[in-house]
């Protein structure tokens, strides 16, 4: 027994003496090696500082220099005099000094990677890194496209590789434009860990400070942010996109999460802003303001399709739902999205309405319900198949102070503020005081019927829209990409003229239909009474307003004198009367172009039987110029300028 246990010690004995030979072995070698890497560490972090520099060099085009690189302890790298120019020497970015946390066995390996970032009194000129970045981009958008999932499965280890990394910067100045001509000027401080992101952006010279805080989930794809001053994000966003919108907040915050799959990619968010102030040329002419705007949903997001599933939209107190898919398809796009808002009191909608947006309808005092629904489906490839569906109910609803919020009322003579030209105006009595005003029935009933049919055959029968009509604009203006014809009936018109103004906004064409709504709805006022008040106002020449003038001016006639082929043609130059000689040869035969137009609506109220054939039999399509207009006619302008207003 003794032997053997003698035996075992002593195998253990030499297994431990082996094994602290190799330890002390590994030490040395260990020690040497360590030696080593301080002895050359900095030639070694140089190899690989150049190799990352020539590789950003040539990929965005660039001269990068350093004043000195070095080693700070083991790990930190602290680089002095940084600064970044494009090849015609304009300075992108300089940095008086960062310390870098390296990863020493990506450097054994001859790259470039930071754990840990911190950057002290830095300059960057956003026009300058956004044109290095375009770069980039076109370079890549010339390799081979990649399926979607590969580009989200790209962005996503983007983003965790960024996240990973910890960044601090302190006063980092951002520059828009170029060195000599400096737009504007930001400072930035930055801090960005694993799970959390803030920063604060000042304007130079300013004491407005926006703060963006953002909070990563460590177990799930989502992130929890909040924003406070969002004013400065306006000047960031129109100087990156060169956008004419403008935009401030108090606060903005929200979750946003999403999910990966072979083909989509799905987001559902919860995001809420306060105080919103926007403004664009095309959306009003004043800045719009929303106490409270919050949208709910999800989004599906895949090669050429974008879903947006049943969401909840809120401006105020209005609460809405919006669902809609848009697909993308070579140079051709298929929408479609329906919008609900759901049954609201009416005082409660016309209180929830952002500032400025109807500043009218804003004043008058609702009671009952209204609810709205809206159905668009346009696909480029079949314009003709597009539907538009607008429908605004109401429930016992009342506008008891209309006629004092609204002015003026128009059962009433008043007087009408009429624009000559962008500068000049003159007022129009409508009243039986002025000798040109004309009442409805001294009218000759076929300039009645000639306009009727030209601006809006429906009139007597419909409540202030034309569904089919606004259709067909809509069409129109996809097809040219502009606001070319508006769909306007004559009650939207009159509405427009009298109440509004003629900016070309969509706010002014909302408010429009909200008013032409309330008055059609609620019987505000006649119809008869509402044509003979359009008749009576309506531009019909340079400095003519209303059919007694227009009469007298054309023909020395009164407005009950007027024959079929002088009523067809006063109707055909209401979109545009100041170019009315066009229309005409000067010894007053149409043109032909007129003289089509002239065929085609006499063809109309013959089908309707608007006109007598009596009249027809004895018509020809020339006038005779009898009045002031006689010396306006030219012989030598050929084209007419078609374009409409946006009404």
């Amino acid at each position: 027994m003794q032997p053997v246990l003698f035996s075992t010690f002593s195998y253990i004995y030499r297994a431990m003496h082996r094994l602290k030979q190799i330890l002390l072995v590994l030490l040395t070698a260990t020690c040497v090696l360590m030696l080593c890497l301080f002895m050359f560490r900095n030639k070694l972090l140089q190899s690989a500082f150049i190799k990352a520099i020539q590789h950003a060099e040539q990929r965005f085009d660039l001269q990068i220099q350093a004043k000195s690189i070095a080693l700070s302890g083991w790990q930190n790298i602290c680089i002095e005099g940084l600064t970044v120019k494009n090849v015609h020497n304009s300075s992108i970015a300089t940095f008086e000094k960062a310390i870098v946390n390296i990863n020493w066995i990506k450097i054994l390996a001859g790259k470039v990677t930071t754990d840990d970032i911190a950057i002290n009194n830095g300059f960057i000129n956003a026009t300058e890194l956004q044109n290095a970045l375009s770069k980039l981009k076109t370079n890549e958008s010339n390799e081979t496209a990649t399926s979607l999932e590969q580009k989200i499965s790209n962005y996503i280890k983007k983003i965790e590789t960024l996240s990973k990394a910890s960044v601090l910067a302190n006063s980092i100045t951002i520059v828009f434009g170029k060195d000599e001509e400096v737009d504007s000027m930001l400072i930035l401080n930055l801090s960005v860990s694993e799970k959390h992101f803030s920063a604060a952006i000042q304007k130079f010279e300013d004491t407005a400070i926006t703060k963006v805080n953002a909070i990563k989930s460590k177990r799930e794809n989502q992130i929890a942010f909040e924003i406070e001053g969002g004013a400065l994000l306006n000047n960031l966003f129109s100087k990156s996109t060169n956008s004419e919108a403008e935009f401030s907040f108090s606060k903005m915050n929200g979750l946003v999460k999403w999910e990966t799959g072979k083909e989509n990619l799905n987001i559902s968010a919860d995001v809420m802003i306060d105080n919103l102030n926007a403004h664009h040329w095309r959306l009003a002419s004043a800045n719009i303001e929303i106490e409270h705007l919050q949208f709910k949903g999800e989004v599906f997001v895949s090669e050429n399709r974008l879903e947006l599933t049943e969401s909840k939209f809120t401006i105020n107190r209005i609460q809405s739902n919006l669902s809609g898919t848009f697909e993308q398809k070579d140079n051709n796009f298929h929408a479609a999205f329906q919008l609900h808002m759901q049954p609201t009191d009416a005082s409660v909608f016309i209180n929830s309405l952002p500032k400025n947006l109807m500043k009218t309808v804003e004043r008058v005092q609702c009671k009952g319900s209204l609810e709205y629904t809206l159905k668009f489906d346009c696909n480029t490839e079949n314009l003709d198949s597009l539907i538009f569906d607008s429908e605004l109910k109401s429930t016992n609803l009342r506008a008891d102070n209309f006629w004092g919020a609204v002015t003026p009322n128009i059962n009433l003579p008043f007087k009408y503020q009429a624009k000559i030209n962008s500068t000049n105006s003159r007022q129009v009595d409508v009243s039986a005081e002025n000798s040109n005003y004309t009442a409805l029935d001294k009218i000759s009933p076929l300039l009645k019927a000639s306009v009727l049919q030209a601006e809006d055959p429906s009139f007597f029968r419909h409540k202030g829209f034309l569904p089919t009509a606004f259709r067909e604009s809509v069409v129109k203006n996809i097809r040219e990409k502009r606001f070319a014809r508006g769909g306007s009936t004559i009650s939207m018109q009159l509405v427009k003229n009298i109440f509004l103004s003629r900016d070309k906004t969509i706010a002014r064409k909302l408010e429009e239909a909200m008013l032409v709504y309330m008055i059609e709805n609620l019987r505000l006022v006649p119809k008869e009474r509402m044509f003979e008040v359009y008749l009576n106002i309506i531009e019909w020449g340079p400095n003519v307003f209303g059919i007694g003038e227009a009469s007298r001016f054309y023909f020395n006639k009164k407005p009950a004198e007027l024959n079929l082929q002088e009523s067809i043609f006063l109707a055909g130059i209401i979109p545009n009367p100041r170019v009315f000689k066009y229309h005409l040869e000067r010894d007053g035969t149409m043109k032909p172009h007129f003289q089509k137009f002239a065929e085609i609506l006499t063809d109309r109220m013959l089908q309707r039987g608007s006109i007598p054939t009596s009249d027809v039999s004895k018509m020809n399509f020339a006038v005779t110029l009898k009045g002031s207009a006689k010396k306006f006619v030219s012989p030598t302008v050929d084209e007419l300028d078609d374009d409409e207003d946006f009404d």
